[in-house]
């Protein structure tokens, strides 16, 4: 076995899964950085955008009407609404939520003095198909999808799913340097191995 990957089955065989929590709370204050004034300068921003400018809802025929019905002025796919309705709307949002992952364990508390930390998006093309479904299949963390309303989450979720398994069907591995190819292959055996198939 060369060393690199005498080294790599050493490491792979000593390390421990270490237990971290979903999310911590937040001990650390909060600091206000605008005084009064900022923050009406944004509001005042904000009502413009929403009264005078409007937001487009392009081939949404139920978002449309959803405005519609709660009073918002609806032209075309173009919706204005008073600041003093957006801020009533506002009001109706919960102050906490969880968002729920496949692994109880793994649920998040959003909102309050929760801090949850997440990836944001990177380059995606730098990407090995393998790892991308090895994160698919084995992630015990809460799907993401359509963060707009419920449905569009779940209409999300089973496209992706229909899209990885066209993906898989159609993958033809593309040229890639031996020991990137070999490093990328014993990472993914080493998640498998850390992460239990119990739950799902």
């Amino acid at each position: 076995m060369p060393p690199r990957r005498r080294k790599r089955a050493a490491r792979s065989d000593t390390s421990e899964s270490i237990a971290v929590p979903a999310y911590i709370k937040r001990k650390i204050p909060f600091y206000e950085f605008l005084d009064e004034e900022g923050l009406v300068k944004i509001e005042e921003q904000a009502d413009w955008l929403m009264q005078d400018v409007g937001i487009a809802f392009k081939d949404d025929e139920s978002a449309l009407a959803t405005w519609r019905d709660a009073g918002a002025d609806v032209e075309g796919t173009r919706v204005r609404a008073s600041g003093e309705m957006i801020r009533a709307l506002c009001k109706t949002a919960p102050t906490e939520f969880t968002q729920l992952a496949r692994n109880p364990d793994r649920s998040v508390r959003i909102g309050g003095a929760n801090q949850v930390f997440a990836p944001v998006y990177g380059s995606p093309f730098v990407r090995h198909l393998d790892m991308l479904y090895c994160h698919m299949r084995y992630s015990d963390k809460p799907h993401l999808g359509a963060i707009t309303e419920k449905s569009r989450a779940k209409d999300t979720q089973t496209r992706a799913y229909e899209r990885w398994n066209t993906m898989l069907e159609e993958y033809e591995a593309p040229p890639i340097d031996a020991a990137t190819d070999e490093a990328l292959q014993d990472y993914v055996r080493r998640r498998k191995d850390e992460i239990p198939d119990a739950w799902y």
